[in-house]
């Protein structure tokens, strides 16, 4: 299968989301010292915008009265400005994009909200990341987005499970339907108010964890098991529920059906894992199955199944491995499964929230190299 169309981007491609509408779709990336930018393009793949390193760069000057402090001379804008852009989310309005931004070399730093204007993209907000008494982050870098009744939800590794996931308020009017946010892998999915996010830490702190306790009379408790899945209750922002999962079993890519009954997880070892919702906050293992050639094979960092899309009939699953090849699946089963030209590797997925339309963001064999959307019509492959 060829793409219909392939978006240029100045570095690799790591989220992308269509807008409600379905006319426009949004992408961002960059690379591991910084290179974030922001885009727009049409459904033909024309593209109509974009906002670059060093616009963001700048706009993040304006809102952060700190900058100065971090200027280098000889690397232009300050580490604290030279951002990634791992995943999004636009708002049902079209008008705003949340983007999770990591600073250089994948460093913490807060989300930034954008906001289209006149056809472009402008900064509008970068709020500050929770600290600790001695000034430290209490997160690492950032890899999903979420707009949700009026908050920006952030995924985050952490070294506690409370502060996997962390929220900001947002201007008022924002939000984000949950089914059409589905359409894409953000790594953070939301039913039903209840938050859920992929933990991979080896070791991380709870408070009710079964370990061992962080120091004598504490009540942080060491969770020993190395990954699971993390639900956050929106409602009564109660103590998070940690679902371990196998020990070999690193989530790495995450979405929900759209009927908000299943969840369904990208494996470092090229395996997919559908969980279906028992309550709010629980979780019950249906089955689970091999990507075509996405057994844990990849580059030196990057294995395995790399993103997750649901297509808008409701049934379909598309699966991104990092060899690049993308794979379709009904009730486990597959149903298609085809290469992406060389060289592009999968970063992330976006399936258009009416036609059978699939946004696939990708780089090139190196971090250094120009990334690209490139656009596939599904309808020969799901009828």
């Amino acid at each position: 299968m060829k793409p219909i169309a392939v978006i240029d981007a100045p570095h690799p491609a790591y989220g992308a989301q269509w807008s409600a509408a379905g006319d426009r779709l949004a992408f961002s990336g960059g690379f591991l010292y910084g290179g974030g930018y922001l885009g727009l393009a049409d459904a033909e793949g024309r593209r109509l915008a974009l906002a670059d390193e060093a616009a963001i760069a700048a706009g993040i000057a304006a809102h952060d009265e700190d900058e100065d402090e971090d200027e280098d001379e000889d690397e232009g804008p300050g580490r604290s400005a030279r951002v990634i852009l791992p995943a999004l989310c636009v708002d049902d309005r079209g008008a705003w994009i949340l983007a999770a931004a990591c600073s250089y070399k994948w460093h913490a730093r807060g989300p930034l909200l954008f906001r289209i204007r006149e056809g472009a993209i402008e900064l509008a907000l970068a709020p500050s990341l929770p600290e600790d008494e001695d000034g430290c982050y209490l997160v690492d870098r950032a890899g999903g987005a979420w707009i949700h009744r009026g908050e920006l939800l952030v995924r985050y590794l952490a070294g506690r499970v409370d502060d996997a996931l962390q929220r900001f308020p947002a201007p008022p009017g924002l939000g984000a339907d949950p089914a059409r946010s589905a359409l894409c892998s953000a790594r953070i999915a939301v039913i039903d108010d209840v938050a859920w996010a992929a933990k991979n830490q080896r070791g991380i702190y709870s408070r009710r964890g079964a370990g061992a306790p962080m120091t004598p009379g504490s009540d942080l408790h060491l969770n020993l098991e190395p990954h699971g899945l993390v639900a956050f209750d929106l409602r009564d922002g109660g103590e998070p529920r940690l679902h371990a999962t196998e020990r070999d079993e690193r989530s790495q890519a995450l979405v929900r059906d759209l009927a908000g009954e299943r969840l369904y997880a990208g494996l470092g070892d090229g395996r997919i894992v559908e969980w279906r919702i028992v309550g709010r906050d629980r979780l019950e293992r249906v089955r689970s199955w091999a990507h075509p050639g996405g057994d844990g094979r990849g580059g030196p960092i990057a294995r395995g199944i790399q993103a997750l899309a649901c297509l808008a009939d409701g049934e379909t699953l598309a699966s991104a491995a990092a060899p690049g090849t993308i794979a379709l699946w009904r009730g486990g089963a597959r149903i298609a499964d085809f290469a992406l030209p060389v060289p592009w590797s999968p970063r992330g997925l976006a399936a258009h929230p009416s036609a059978p339309l699939l946004a696939v963001a990708c780089k090139g064999r190196t971090g250094y190299e120009a990334g690209a959307v490139l656009l596939y019509d599904l309808r020969r492959a799901i009828r």
